[in-house]
């Protein structure tokens, strides 16, 4: 501590001042003072220290939430592409299968209409077969009328010219007759065809025949 002075003297108007104490304790004001500075400044710092560390993880809050921000944008971008290729790809299939179902009806619509123009046709000819064969049927019938009617018509002038001309040999007539009987036909219907040709033998027997080749024949 500094030497204490002497106790001032007093003035001359009796009044004595005590100008060391009065320094010790403006001394001790100004310690008390500094302490509370000292104080104030060490919360300064405190403070400053605080707010310097709150700046640092602010600062890392922002950049993990730009970044947080940023790989959400990423993932839905990439989702948002991944949905849009997907969905094209679907309705391409979609149309794909559409076109497919058109081109399988229409062709069912044609093959339908084919068999349905076979049929008619084979219908047609079927019905132009069947007309066909009555017509040769009928033609055939009437032929083979027509072939016993000139075979009788034949066999009558034969039959006058041999009494005409052979008078006197009735019996070589009836011989030569009795060998042409067995050619003529005769013709009636039979159970289920049209007619039958049937010719005399000359051992009494008839012969009978499906058709005029099979009794022209014999």
């Amino acid at each position: 501590m500094p030497p204490k002075k002497a106790p001032a003297k007093k003035d001359a108007g009796g009044d004595e001042k005590d100008y060391d104490l009065e320094n010790f304790m403006l001394q001790k004001r100004l310690e008390v003072i500094q302490h509370r500075i000292q104080l104030k400044e060490e919360v300064i710092a405190e403070c400053r220290g605080k707010l310097e560390e709150q700046g640092k993880r602010r600062a890392d809050l922002e950049a993990q939430s730009k970044q947080e921000l940023e790989r959400r944008r990423e993932v839905v971008a990439e989702m948002t592409r991944q949905y849009n290729e997907m969905q094209n790809s679907f309705s391409d299939r979609i149309e794909d299968l559409k076109a497919q179902v058109k081109k399988a009806q229409e062709d069912i619509v044609e093959v339908e209409n084919t068999k349905e123009a076979t049929r008619k046709e084979k219908e047609d000819e079927i019905a132009k077969k069947d007309v066909t064969i009555r017509q040769l049927t009928h033609k055939m019938e009437a032929m083979a009328f027509e072939f016993a009617d000139m075979l009788k018509e034949v066999l009558d002038k034969m039959s006058q010219r041999i009494e005409v001309t052979h008078s006197g040999r009735e019996e070589d007539a009836h011989s030569f007759e009795r060998r042409l009987l067995p050619c003529v036909p005769v013709v009636y219907y039979g159970p289920g065809c049209g007619f039958r040709m049937v010719s005399n033998r000359p051992d009494g027997r008839r012969r009978v025949g499906s058709s005029l080749h099979e009794t022209a024949t014999h």
